[in-house]
């Protein structure tokens, strides 16, 4: 059996490990655009606080890993089309540029999500950050090592608790938000309105229900 794991976020991890532990004669191959993998974007916030010293200490895996327990990983591969009737992919390598393809018995696509960028005018500057991946883990603590003052945009989980983390940093912190509470996703309204209580104790200012509609400044 051939499988082909298309995007090695934790879903593509642990079913990589699995497929190894419980069926070792598996041909598998790992295919993942960047050149890391198995990051604990929940931790973001522990690290821009100070909690966790090393942003490396996010990652629960590692390549190598993998690749000792018998998979094939090809880390900076983009796969550009799936072929379902033929059982076919074609891959970039985004090292060299040279493209091929490869086939497999059975596909499991664990891509992931992504951050979904507005199209404000502005979402372009090059203060304006956005955090998903280690990358951009790596731009927000350096830009706020350099800038005092911090604008969040959206006051979901993430951006709630990267509020306390900045603010528990000695930052001026703005949290913006175009629903009328907090957490409005995962949340009743009062269990919001103890949550921004807890967020003004920590000095953050919190703005409800206004949308950001442009981002301007050098």
């Amino acid at each position: 059996m051939k499988v082909i794991i298309v995007g090695c976020t934790h879903a593509g991890t642990i079913a990589a490990t699995e497929i190894m532990k419980n069926h070792p004669e598996t041909e598998l191959t790992i295919y993942e655009r960047k050149d890391n993998f198995s990051f604990l974007s929940c931790g973001i916030s522990l690290y821009l606080e100070g909690k966790v010293q090393r942003l490396e200490d996010m990652f629960y895996s590692s390549p190598q890993e993998l690749r000792e327990m018998g998979a094939e990983v090809r880390d900076n591969h983009d796969v550009l089309k799936i072929d379902a009737i033929h059982h076919q992919i074609q891959v970039a390598n985004m090292t060299n540029g040279d493209i091929f393809t490869d086939t497999y018995d059975k596909l499991i696509m664990t891509t992931g999500s992504s951050v979904l960028v507005p199209p404000l005018f502005g979402i372009d500057n090059s203060r304006v950050l956005l955090c998903k991946n280690y990358q951009q883990a790596q731009a927000i603590y350096s830009a706020a090592k350099e800038y005092h003052n911090i604008a969040i945009i959206g006051a979901g989980y993430a951006g709630v608790e990267f509020a306390e983390a900045l603010s528990e940093t000695g930052h001026h912190v703005s949290m913006f938000q175009s629903r009328k509470q907090v957490l409005n996703n995962y949340v009743d309204d009062n269990m919001s309105e103890w949550a921004v209580n807890l967020l003004r104790d920590h000095n953050v200012d919190i703005h409800l229900e206004h949308e950001v509609t442009a981002f301007t400044g050098d």
